[in-house]
């Protein structure tokens, strides 16, 4: 039989006494947040960035157009100073080719006239405008000196705003594309370009530009235009995946995000990359393991899962989001209100925030390296491992999800003096905003991260009150049974041996108070690691779940190498590296090594009043550290970090936190860009106990 965590051999009277301490994890008082900056690309909010990126280079094309000439000037004002809102000021495009109805109002060629202008005066800052041949082909109808008189427009207010909407010349549309794309931000001048390339908005009889149109004409503001060009898209593909392209696409070719049309490329193309077969199978069989369908029914409601909109439901949840105005997912990092059955976010942080309090004032010592081997310190899983960092300088990062699976993605990062970005293996999504939220989220002092220090991920708290009562009835049963067992010492049957095992039974049962990091609070990763801690107790269900997974099971002599081992653990990061190793292919391998194949170890200890072997180290009076089993245990849980779901996101966090604290240690500027369309998941319970025997965490149930 595996070891149960924090279970002792029962070998004398006082046994229960020993127990009982070691099951509670020797149950004696036990002795600044950074934020950052961070862009994100979220569904949620799609028409405030597309309307933020139209503004931008609406802004922007109206500044080259009305730098053309005192008339060109004079007629920019007329189209953008009314009070209502006009068709001419959506973005670049609009207000190009109304100038130039503007201009053929008042006399024919006089429009063509205008773009011959503007091309000489956009060649200067583009190629592509200066090489273009349709470009070329109408300003040879004019001399220099016919360039040089201000063009001659109509008045705005004599036009009708379908005469400024009319359609163009087809070579005369086409220049109005290609000058409106450079006037903006990274190619972005031309919003409806954009959207035409990802929504499928042509009618019959009516072309997608036509319904891009009618939605300017008919719309009070930016927002409403884009909201009904949205919904006017039809499937396939689905609106849901349509507008993660047209994110992503949006997000890449921005120039605020500093990077060329090459660099934008590749992020869309890494988007499109499919993750590797075990996540592909957790992705479709991991709600069936037994430990994800425990998480259903350890909250009222199923409140433990996190779900996932249907198909059917896809257009009406996407209409939802645009109508509230992009509001999805209420509170900051997790501190809205409390999910079904679970403790709230402020109850969450206070407790994980007076639990690290009692273990520092305790004497466990701060720092990682030494307080790892402390029976009294994380009693959990703990980070906060030396990391050694490349001399390339990071610039920004970004995470890009997997355009087929947004629960899966990856971090690209840009390194000074590198044309090539370094990509991370494909990750859990959900540990990778945890990482992102421990580093940089406002969850108070004690929770903050500290460089080289102990930092708790989660912990048995051997201080809470949960199970308390019942945990006062077993003691108190156990004296009244050892109080009988004095007056039948003689008895042939051996009563000293039920009485210890039926207690034991009976705290097996007991749930356990647990703590967790306010960063992983309403986050899937909460429930993996408060398994992570227990999954010791039932090694042949950790196999099997691995197994249906990743198609690898541990050795019989891994599993073996566990039973007997310890009475209890602690799972720890190890430190770490980053190195960057080129790439065949158009972006290079960003890796984040540890001294064995994965991120965290464990410690191993004893409970016993002697030595229970040659190698054994006494850390604590009559608590043993076990070197020499540990180094036993560890391919085990190598194995399990490699395929196992819930040790994999753990896996994940670390190697994402990592990657995060190189940005933060490297430079002060570097950037954090998170392409993510869907945005965060909604909030679910975290769970604050775990019954040991079962390993099933719970959430105030």
């Amino acid at each position: 039989m595996p070891a149960a965590k924090a279970t002792a051999p029962l070998k004398t009277l006082v046994a229960p006494i020993v127990v009982i301490a070691a099951l509670w994890f020797v149950a004696t008082d036990p002795a600044d947040a950074r934020e950052k900056d961070i862009l994100r690309y979220d569904l949620a909010d799609t028409v405030d960035t597309l309307v933020s990126e139209l503004s931008e280079g609406a802004g922007q094309g109206r500044m080259t157009l009305e730098a053309l000439d005192g008339s060109a000037h004079q007629a920019v004002t007329q189209i953008t100073s009314g009070r209502d809102y006009q068709y001419a000021t959506f973005s670049a495009r609009t207000q190009t080719t109304a100038l130039f109805n503007m201009a053929e109002a008042f006399e024919p060629g006089e429009g063509h006239r205008f773009i011959a202008k503007l091309h000489r005066k956009m060649s200067g800052n583009s190629a592509i405008v200066r090489l273009d041949p349709g470009l070329q082909a109408i300003s040879r109808e004019f001399t220099d000196a016919d360039l040089d008189r201000p063009i001659r427009f109509a008045e705005a207010r004599s036009m009708a705003p379908t005469d400024l909407i009319q359609p163009l010349p087809r070579n005369i549309e086409a220049a109005v594309e290609l000058l409106a794309r450079a006037m903006g931000p990274g190619g972005l001048g031309s919003m409806t370009t954009t959207m035409q390339r990802h929504l499928r908005l042509d009618r019959p009889g009516e072309s997608g530009q036509r319904v891009i149109d009618r939605a300017i004409l008919t719309s009070s503001s930016r927002k409403e235009a884009i909201h009904q060009v949205i919904l006017a898209h039809s499937p396939p593909p689905g609106l849901r995946q349509a507008m993660r392209r047209l994110m992503l696409d949006v997000a890449s070719r921005n120039a605020a995000l500093g990077m060329d049309a090459n660099f934008g490329r590749v992020l869309r193309d890494l988007g499109e990359e499919s993750p590797p077969q075990k996540l592909k199978n957790f992705a479709e069989i991991g709600d069936s393991l037994q430990s994800r369908q425990s998480q259903w029914s350890a909250t009222s409601g199923g409140a433990g899962i996190s779900s996932t909109p249907s198909d059917a439901a896809t257009r009406s949840r996407i209409g939802q989001i645009l109508a509230k105005g992009g509001v999805e997912v209420e509170g900051n990092d997790g501190a809205g209100p409390s999910a079904n059955g679970g403790p709230s976010y402020d109850a969450n942080r206070r407790a994980h925030s007076a639990y690290g309090r009692r273990t520092f004032s305790s004497g466990v010592p701060r720092e990682f390296s030494r307080a790892i081997r402390s029976p009294r310190a994380a009693r959990g899983i703990a980070i906060g491992a030396k990391l050694h960092m490349p001399d390339w300088k990071p610039l920004t990062a970004f995470w890009v999800p997997a355009v087929v699976d947004d629960q899966f993605g990856r971090l690209a990062v840009q390194v000074s003096g590198r044309d090539r970005i370094a990509v991370t293996r494909f990750m859990f999504a959900d540990s990778f905003e945890a990482a992102v939220s421990t580093l940089w989220g406002n969850h108070g002092e004690d929770a903050a991260y500290r460089e080289n220090e102990l930092n708790i991920v989660m912990s048995m708290d051997p201080e809470s009150e949960i199970a308390q009562d019942q945990l006062d009835r077993i003691l108190s049963s156990a004296d009244e049974w050892l109080e009988d067992l004095r007056s039948r010492v003689r008895n042939s049957e051996s009563p000293l041996d039920i009485i210890l095992l039926e207690t034991e039974r009976q705290l097996q049962e007991l749930p356990r108070g647990i703590v967790i990091h306010p960063a992983l609070h309403g986050r899937e990763l909460a429930w993996s690691v408060a398994r992570v801690d227990f999954w010791f107790n039932d090694l042949e269900r950790l196999g099997q779940e691995g197994e249906s997974i990743s198609g690898i099971t541990p050795s019989a002599s891994l599993t073996e190498a566990m039973t007997g081992a310890a009475q209890t653990w602690q799972f720890y990061e190890r430190d770490s590296g980053i190195e960057i190793v080129e790439g065949t292919g158009s972006t290079d391998s960003l890796r984040v090594l540890s001294p064995g194949p994965e991120h965290f170890g464990v410690t191993l200890f004893a409970f016993e009043g002697t030595p229970p072997n040659s190698t054994a180290e006494e850390v604590e009076d009559g608590i043993w550290l076990l070197p020499n089993e540990q180094e036993q245990v560890q391919p085990l849980l190598d194995w399990a970090l490699n395929n196992h779901p819930d040790f994999m996101r753990l896996n994940d966090y670390a190697e994402a936190l990592s990657v995060l604290r190189w940005l933060d240690l490297s430079r002060a500027d570097t950037r954090l860009i998170i392409l993510d369309p869907d945005g965060q998941p909604g909030r679910i319970a975290t769970p604050d106990r775990v019954m040991i025997g079962e390993v099933a965490p719970s959430a105030g149930n």
